[in-house]
C-alpha cells in the first residue's frame, strides 16, 4: 500500500481510517486504491504509446533491410521453466529448419516462488534442454554476470511468463528490449483463466512494450484488449489456437509416438487426474481432499488410478503460508508411493498425461482445468465457496458444461457416478462445443506456421512497415 501513495496522501488516510473498525478499514483502502489503479494504468499505455511510436519504426526498418538483403532474422527464446516449454516447441523447430531464420534459446535461471530470499534460482532448464538435445546459449556467464540480450543482436525475443519485471528483475527489463527487439508471447496456458487483478497488475508492464501475441480464441483477445488500456494500439494479437492442443488435431509428430509412452500410465484402469490450485486460501481444496481421494483410490485399487499433478510451486507456497508442515508434506508423499494404482506426475509436458486421462477433478478458473477441456472428457469442479469474482466470464461459460461438487461427498459421488458411464447430456454437448472452439484456429494451418508468417509479414501498429499488414485483421 505504502507504494502507491504519496506522504501526504498516506498521512490524510491515516486520519481517516485510524478509528474504523477492520473490516471497514479494508473496504475503504480498497474503495481508494481501485481508481489509483485505474489512473495508473491509463498513465502506463500512455507512456507505452509514445515509447512504441519512436522505437517500433527502427526495429521494422531493420527487419526489413534483412529481408530484402537475405539475411536471417533472430529470434531468441529466453527460457527458465521445461514446463512451459511445449508452448513454444513447435515454433523452435519450425523457425530453426526455415533458412530466413537463426535461433538462439537462451537458458537462464530467475527468481521463482521457490527462490530463497528473492534470489536468483535455476530451474532445471538447462538440464531439459540437454536431455532434448536443443543447442543453448547460458544467461550466466563465467564471472557469474549475466548476458546482456542487446548483445544477441535479437530482431524478436520471446518470453515463457509475461512476470518479467519480476522473474528477471536487475536482469532484463522489457521496456529496455523494446527499443532493439519485438517482444513476443505464447500464453504458457489460457488467457482466459487470468484473474482481473493478476491481469492489471503484474501483466500490464509486459504486455504494454509487447509486440506480438499469439491466443487461443477470439474471446481471450477480447479479454486482454479490454483489461490493458490501448494495448491494442501497439501490439499485433493473433488468435491461432493454443500450441498444446496441436496433437489434437494434428497427430504426434513423426518419430515422436514412442516418447509420448507413459511408465505406469499406459491403458487400462479407469483414470482419474487431479489438478488442484496452487495458492491455498479458503476456496481451495486440496488439504480437505487428499485423504478421501487417497482412500477412494486404495479402496478401488484393481479398477482405478489416481494421479495428483501439482503446480511447480505449490507445495512451496504451502510450507511458506503455514498451510503444511515439513511432515505433513513427507505424509503426503510417502502416502502416495505406497499405493501402486496412485502417482504424482512430473512429466514435464501435462499433454502425455492428458491423452491418458479418463476423468479431471480441478477447481474453477485454473489453467489446468481450462488446458483439459478441448480433450471432451469429463471435469469435475470442486467449487466450494469460490465465488463470480474469482473467475473470468469466459470460465463461467465454460463451467456450464463442467460437473461441480461442493462438498467432499459429492466428488467422490460424482466420480463413481462417471466412473459407471453416465453423463448429463446438456454439460456434454456444451463441453463438446468448447472443446471445438479451442482447435478450430488449428486445422487451418500449424501454429508455428501462423509465428512465422506474422514475423515475415505483420508488423506491430506502431512500426510504420511498407509490407501489407494483417496482423489487426479480425480473426
Amino acid at each position: 500500500m505504502s507504494g502507491l501513495f504519496d506522504s501526504h496522501f498516506r498521512m490524510m488516510l491515516k486520519q481517516k481510517v485510524v478509528r474504523l473498525p477492520i473490516i471497514q478499514k479494508v473496504l475503504y483502502l480498497r474503495s481508494l486504491r481501485r481508481p489509483y489503479l485505474q489512473i495508473n494504468r491509463v498513465r502506463m499505455s500512455r507512456k507505452a504509446s509514445r515509447h512504441h511510436c519512436l522505437h517500433d519504426p527502427m526495429i521494422q526498418k531493420r527487419i526489413e533491410g534483412k529481408l530484402q538483403n537475405g539475411q536471417p532474422l533472430h529470434v531468441v527464446f529466453v527460457l527458465h521453466e521445461p514446463k512451459f516449454y511445449s508452448s513454444i516447441a513447435s515454433t523452435v523447430k519450425l523457425l530453426s529448419e526455415d533458412s530466413r531464420f537463426t535461433v538462439t534459446l537462451l537458458a537462464t535461471p530467475c527468481r521463482g516462488a521457490t527462490s530463497q530470499n528473492g534470489e536468483f534460482s535455476e530451474g532445471g532448464i538447462k538440464a531439459f534442454l540437454q536431455q532434448q538435445g536443443l543447442p543453448y546459449v547460458d544467461a550466466v556467464l563465467s564471472d557469474g554476470s549475466f548476458l546482456n540480450l542487446h548483445d544477441l543482436s535479437p530482431d524478436f525475443v520471446f518470453f515463457q511468463q509475461p512476470y518479467v519485471d519480476v522473474l528477471f528483475k536487475g536482469i532484463y527489463d522489457v521496456r529496455e528490449i523494446s527499443t532493439y527487439a519485438f517482444i513476443a508471447y505464447v500464453p504458457y496456458h489460457g488467457i482466459h483463466t487470468v484473474h482481473r487483478l493478476r491481469y492489471v497488475t503484474n501483466w500490464q508492464p509486459f504486455f504494454s512494450f509487447a509486440h506480438y501475441v499469439f491466443l487461443e480464441t477470439e474471446s481471450a483477445r477480447s479479454e486482454l484488449f479490454a483489461l490493458v488500456p490501448n494495448v491494442s494500439r501497439t501490439i499485433n494479437a493473433y488468435c491461432v489456437g493454443c500450441p498444446k492442443f496441436e496433437s489434437l488435431v494434428r497427430g504426434l509428430p513423426e518419430g515422436e509416438e514412442e516418447a509420448w509412452r507413459m511408465p505406469d500410465l499406459e491403458e487400462g484402469p479407469f483414470r482419474v487426474l487431479w489438478t488442484p490450485r496452487w495458492t491455498p486460501d479458503e476456496s481451495h481444496h486440496f488439504l480437505a481432499l487428499w485423504r478421501p481421494l487417497l482412500n477412494w483410490a486404495q479402496k478401488n485399487r484393481n479398477s482405478v488410478e489416481l494421479v495428483f499433478r501439482p503446480h511447480p510451486a505449490m507445495f512451496a507456497e504451502y510450507l511458506k503460508q503455514g498451510f503444511m508442515t515439513r511432515q505433513e508434506l513427507d505424509d503426503f508423499h510417502a502416502a502416495f508411493a505406497q499405493s501402486p494404482n496412485t502417482h504424482i506426475d512430473t512429466l514435464p509436458f501435462f499433454e502425455r498425461t492428458y491423452s491418458k486421462t479418463d476423468l479431471m477433478i480441478s477447481e474453477p478458473g485454473t489453467s489446468m482445468c481450462i488446458l483439459f477441456v478441448p480433450y471432451n472428457k469429463p471435469i469435475i469442479c470442486t467449487v466450494g465457496k469460490t465465488t463470480d469474482k474469482d473467475v473470468t466470464s469466459y470460465v463461467k461459460e465454460v463451467m456450464a458444461g463442467l460437473y461441480c461438487a461442493d462438498t467432499v461427498d459429492a466428488t467422490l459421488e460424482l466420480v463413481e457416478k462417471i466412473r459407471s458411464g453416465w453423463r448429463d447430456e446438456e454439460k456434454t454437448r456444451i463441453h463438446a462445443r468448447y472443446a471445438e472452439e479451442l482447435l478450430a484456429p488449428l486445422r487451418e494451418k500449424s501454429f508455428a506456421e501462423h509465428v512465422r508468417d506474422a514475423f515475415l509479414h505483420d508488423a506491430p501498429p506502431c512500426a510504420g512497415s511498407v509490407v501489407q499488414r494483417k496482423g489487426n485483421e479480425p480473426c
